[in-house]
């Protein structure tokens, strides 16, 4: 597998490949690379030609990006204030419950998120501090095609 550079201000210009960049299978279908870091979530980088597979992996794992930052991180907020509410309170009545019972489900979820992230659908795609994009794993196969169909310089094989 081969990772792969693609200069940022040719992206909205990029030809694509027309096999899939997981495994250069013929027919591919075409899926958005999207980016995962805080700043621009979820923004579509490119749509990209992956195999069907792929492209249910990306979903699944896009799907479970977004219960962690959207469902995940204010749940776990609420349950902290909570938590200092029930610390700072002088009676044991403000809560129904103990503060404990509150971070089972909590610990539980994020636990099951972390552990499903060490599984991430390939290839992956980050962006780079300038704003290029480097995909990783991508079948060599297709990234020579993919170099082969754009000016030299646009993307680049790593």
């Amino acid at each position: 597998m081969a990772d792969v550079l693609i200069v940022a201000e040719t992206l909205p210009d990029l030809a694509m490949p027309d096999v899939s960049i997981a495994d250069a299978s013929t027919d591919p279908v075409l899926a958005p690379l999207r980016r995962f870091d805080l700043r621009r979530f979820g923004r579509t980088i490119a749509d990209v030609p992956v195999d069907t597979a792929t492209r249910r992996r990306w979903a699944r794992s896009w799907l479970l990006r977004r219960v962690q930052v959207l469902g995940l991180v204010p749940l776990s907020l609420v349950a902290l204030l909570l938590f200092v509410i029930y610390l700072s309170a002088d009676s044991d009545d403000v809560l129904p419950v103990h503060p404990a019972v509150l971070a089972i489900p909590l610990v539980l979820a994020n636990g099951v998120a972390a552990w499903m992230m060490q599984f991430p659908a390939r290839p992956l795609a980050q962006v780079t501090n300038d704003g290029d994009v480097v995909i990783s794993d991508v079948d060599p196969r297709a990234a020579a095609r993919w170099m082969a169909a754009n000016p030299e310089g646009t993307v680049t094989i790593l």
